[in-house]
């Protein structure tokens, strides 16, 4: 959503770390309930990229590749990082 984009990119840091520890375990909760589900592997490794987890932002992209057809923003994001191979 646009304006939490914007929130968040005005948010002080260690308000933006809890932020993001409380997604990663939403959507590792959402991974156990739904685990081939394209859309929350693809929204998960966002916030892992986020956070500087690369290697596990690879895992879960490359998953939701496997799952379904995310768009191309991801991979590029991942590529541009040095990240995808």
């Amino acid at each position: 959503h646009p304006r939490m984009q914007v929130l968040y990119k005005y948010m002080p840091t260690n308000k933006k770390k809890q932020v993001l520890s409380k997604a990663v375990k939403i959507y590792e909760e959402a991974l156990k309930i739904a685990p081939k589900n394209s859309k929350i592997e693809y929204s998960y490794s966002l916030v892992l990229i986020k956070m500087k987890r690369y290697q596990a932002a690879l895992t879960h992209a490359k998953k939701s590749y496997q799952l379904g057809n995310p768009p191309a923003a991801l991979r590029n994001k991942l590529l541009k990082l040095g990240v995808w191979k």
